[in-house]
């Protein structure tokens, strides 16, 4: 699912000798202070985001203003200027009570011009979990499918924003952190592969309207389960007419049975899968009904074409070997039921990463080759849940190393670089490869990190 990433916006002035352009909106400055302390359980909590949203300007981002808590869980506002706000706080996975997560509720707060105001105390807790799993038509799991949550507000109406998750090989998604309120849960892109606007595919339970959707509570430190979406039969892309200079792909199973809506990129490569230096190209389409696409005809190259190929949607399945070549006209590709990784990371203290970065990158082919440097389409990228749990399902058969950055948190520090660690808790020379076989679960692929520490514990 999607994550709130938090940035402090820079202010960015030009002026002309004779004239003044447009600049980036920006908070107002005063002359009062805003201090307090962020807790969890009743213990201060680090690395928090607080929020002061001007009340008259929540729709603004830009105008919002931002703090980090530090080791103490204290935060501090400079040069606030006098006015009323909303006051909140939230960090991966928590949220503080009464937070919309839109910048139109909280705790408010009414600043007085050189005000002093110290002590303000924010509470966060664990936020919201709705989850359920996603079947197609005949029960079985529909894998690599996305869905969102959209909030509604007291009128019953949707906010702009949704949040976004995908299931798993098992049809399963997970959304978590969710401020308390009402929502829907819809299955589908909200843009095509154009990036046009597409309605969703259905909603919670089993309906293709928003009319006839049901709402779905949430309520902090509570998991709303068994939020199951049954789809409907999907409507496939069409290949439409026929053009000169395109290159026909297929994606197939073993058994010959072509994959459709598949989204797939496709870059030209030499025969050990490195970039071409010219002459190269790369290219995206989408499966029709049939598992056939095409892409533009790149151009001569000496010797024969070689191709890799990634795929996204494709329903827990990937491309048995990560190189494929031209062989007549056109190019076919065999798709293999995916492996999948997964495990769990702790910090130094046994408790779960919230929302930490890995990265799993193919290392050898499944018959032991290596992997040429550079070659973007070997790494894949996934994110742990409120458990500390991360599953990544679709991955081409053979071997794999699993890093994250030795951070989970914010929090300042005297030694606070980042450092790469690799499955088991090692440095990339000690690095275990993880083997992925089509199909199987490699799971327990955990790693322990210590927090903002140099070296591995």
């Amino acid at each position: 699912m999607s994550r709130i990433n938090f940035a402090l916006s820079a202010l960015i002035l030009t002026l002309g000798h004779f004239s003044t352009q447009a600049q980036t909106p920006q908070p107002d400055y005063g002359t009062a202070d805003v201090s307090g302390v962020v807790t969890l359980k009743g213990e201060p909590s680090c690395g928090v985001i607080v929020e002061m949203v001007d009340q008259r300007e929540a729709r603004d981002r830009f105008k919002w203003r931002f703090a980090k808590t530090d080791v103490n869980g204290r935060f501090h506002f400079y040069r606030v200027a006098a006015r009323k706000y909303w006051i909140t706080a939230s960090a991966p996975g928590h949220t503080s009570p009464g937070n919309d997560g839109m910048g139109t509720s909280g705790q408010s707060l009414d600043v007085a011009e050189g005000a002093k105001i110290e002590n303000i105390t924010l509470e966060i807790k664990r936020g919201g979990v709705i989850t359920g799993r996603v079947t197609d038509s005949r029960g079985a799991p529909a894998a690599d499918e996305e869905l969102h949550v959209h909030r509604l507000n007291k009128d019953g109406n949707l906010y702009a924003n949704a949040l976004g998750t995908r299931t798993d090989d098992r049809g399963v998604y997970r959304f978590y952190g969710l401020s308390e309120g009402r929502y829907l849960v819809s299955v589908g892109d909200l843009e095509d592969f154009q990036g046009l606007q597409l309605p969703p595919r259905a909603f919670y339970p089993n309906v293709t309207s928003k009319s006839e959707a049901k709402v779905v509570e949430a309520a902090l430190e509570s998991e709303t389960k068994g939020i199951d979406i049954t789809l409907p039969d999907p409507k496939h892309f069409s290949i439409k007419g026929e053009q000169t200079g395109e290159i026909p792909f297929r994606l197939v199973t073993e058994d010959e049975v072509g994959l459709p809506n598949v989204k797939v990129f496709i870059t030209r490569v030499d025969r050990d899968g490195r970039s071409l230096s010219k002459s190269s190209g790369s290219a995206a389409g989408a499966t029709d009904e049939n598992g056939n696409f095409k892409i533009p005809d790149f151009g001569p190259i000496d010797g024969p074409d070689f191709y890799s190929v990634r795929v996204l949607n494709a329903k827990g399945y990937a491309p048995k070997h990560p190189v494929y070549q031209r062989a007549g006209d056109v190019v076919m590709v065999t798709m293999v039921k995916g492996g999948v990784i997964t495990g769990r990371i702790t910090n130094a203290m046994g408790y779960p990463v919230i929302g930490a970065s890995l990265i799993v990158e193919l290392t050898r082919d499944a018959g032991g080759k290596p992997m040429p440097e550079p070659m973007w389409e070997k790494i894949r990228y996934i994110a742990t849940d409120d458990r500390g749990v991360y599953r990544l399902s679709g991955l081409t058969p053979g071997s794999y190393v699993v890093q994250l950055s030795n951070r989970s948190s914010a929090c300042p520090s005297a030694n606070n670089e980042i450092v790469p660690i690799y499955y088991p808790s090692s440095t990339r020379e000690k690095a275990a490869e993880v083997t992925v076989l089509s199909g199987v679960v490699t799971s327990d692929i955990d790693i322990r990190y210590r927090e903002n520490q140099g070296h591995i514990k």
